[in-house]
């Protein structure tokens, strides 16, 4: 339909607005109507030498009244030599937040898919690092130079910690761009920006693997502490029996154990792999538990601290080890001794890392082979008890 010039009034807007086209208004105004009772205002104008077209809100939400005081309000910017979008553009972007409020607003808004307690490492990292540097800035206002001051002192000295730092500080600020609160490329980006400005992380970060009790000497270590009184004996014990990661030993609780069918599953908000772990439980292990029941509280924790309704502390478990005889081993080098004993009998390596509670293949051979070999692992565990308790030797075996 041709777009007409007289003066449109409310009435004429209504009969208008039921038929598709553009109709002008008056002032350069015009209604675009897509379909019959859909419609939007528009102005179309000049700038800089190019046709630019402005709108002011659909019909019948943006009344005529103020869809011309828009139209006037945006001529007068016009007037004075500026272009009217790009001044709604600045007026519109939303007020700039530091990098302290969108580092939380990242966290809030991703912690529901994150495993437990990656919010609080986050914040820790973080708060201890960049905030005190960039904090109060604007993410606008974070330049190559500030991320430099924060990376550089870490990079050598803390290297893993340097390094999730960098991808963190990356993230908040992706997120500020994706909010309209920074433009540009991200300062903070590794490949073809930081990587020209700091080493390699691999060059200067040398990884200092966790001390161990070797296999050998650990059913004399698991001798002394089945002599031993207290529930930091029982909890290294069992640590042991089962190589499971400290964390999961400790937290453990009564409902998570299933004795009857010799299971321990560990629940997703303990286990890195972002699924429930079921654990075989070899008959060493339970008579571990069936101790461990004597000292049965209400809290419902298997290995229960000293402090009321807290678990057995990892200090306390590595204090008791090395108390008997573990040398400067820690609780987590007892899944190295696992790991070592199972390569040197020959047992098979898929096993060991299901039962290491490892992600085991790739996402494709994962999405085939969905079978966590519960009943497989059971023998693998019930040899591993009886190497650990004095009563089974290493022996090599053909390679699975």
């Amino acid at each position: 339909m041709a777009i007409t010039a007289k003066r449109m009034t409310g009435l004429h807007i209504e009969r208008a607005a039921q038929k598709p086209g553009r109709h002008g208004v008056g002032d350069g105004l015009m209604l675009q109507v897509r379909a019959p009772g859909k419609a939007s205002w528009l102005w179309r104008f000049q700038f800089d030498g190019r046709r630019r077209d402005m709108g002011f809100g659909p019909w019948p939400e943006v009344p005529l009244t103020k869809a011309r005081e828009r139209l006037f309000k945006a001529k007068q910017v016009l007037a004075e030599g500026r272009d009217p979008l790009a001044e709604r553009a600045v007026l519109s972007r939303p007020a700039d937040a530091t990098f302290d409020e969108m580092a939380a607003a990242y966290i809030e808004a991703h912690r529901a898919g994150w495993k437990a307690k990656a919010d609080q490492a986050w914040r820790a990292t973080l708060g201890t690092y960049a905030s005190p540097v960039i904090g109060t800035f604007t993410c606008r206002e974070v330049t190559t130079d500030h991320i430099l001051s924060i990376l550089q002192p870490l990079w050598a000295a803390k290297s893993a910690t340097a390094v999730k730092l960098r991808r963190r500080i990356e993230a908040v600020l992706d997120f500020a761009k994706a909010r309209g609160m920074r433009d540009g490329e991200n300062v903070a980006r590794w490949r073809g920006h930081l990587v020209l400005m700091l080493p390699k992380p691999a060059r200067v970060h040398t990884t200092a693997h966790r001390a161990a009790v070797p296999h050998q000497k650990l059913p004399a270590v698991i001798a002394r502490l089945a002599k031993a009184r207290g529930i930091s004996a029982l909890a290294v014990r069992f640590a042991a029996l089962t190589a499971q990661r400290a964390t999961a030993v400790s937290h453990a609780t009564w409902n998570e154990i299933d004795l009857t069918n010799s299971t321990w599953t560990v629940p997703i908000s303990r286990s890195k792999t972002g699924r429930a772990l079921r654990v075989a439980l070899s008959p060493q292990a339970k008579t571990v538990l069936r101790e461990a029941a004597q000292h049965r509280q209400p809290n419902g924790l298997v290995f229960p601290g000293q402090v009321q309704d807290r678990p057995v502390s990892l200090t306390a478990l590595v204090k008791t080890l090395r108390l008997a005889g573990g040398g400067d081993g820690t609780t987590h080098g007892l899944r190295s001794a696992f790991k070592t004993w199972a390569a040197s009998a020959g047992e098979s390596r898929e096993l060991t890392e299901h039962a290491l509670g490892h992600v085991v293949g790739s996402a494709v051979e994962r999405a085939y082979v969905r079978s966590d070999f519960l009943e497989e692992r059971r023998d693998l565990m019930a040899r591993w008890g009886a190497f650990v308790c004095g009563k089974g030797k290493t022996k090599t075996k053909g390679r699975q």
